[in-house]
């Protein structure tokens, strides 16, 4: 989880959102919960009547897609 934030904050801001656009709505809304709000896997969960497991898969498979992304 450290390096995904430290990618993050490392990244070009404008290059970073030129990327999330390219994610589905799903995959920016998981990025933007979990990396800009600091939201824990297991409240978005919560409110998605989700097991904290299914939300953390999700959430790296938007990062692996972001990296991909940003690394064009």
């Amino acid at each position: 989880m450290n390096l995904e934030r430290d990618f993050f904050d490392k990244a070009d801001r404008t290059a970073l959102h030129l990327a999330l656009t390219k994610l589905e709505p799903r995959q920016q809304y998981l990025i933007h919960e979990v990396y800009f709000l600091n939201r824990k896997y297991v409240d978005i969960a919560r409110e998605e009547g989700k097991d904290p497991s299914s939300i953390r898969q999700a959430t790296e498979r938007a990062v692996k897609r972001l990296k991909k992304y940003f690394n064009e």
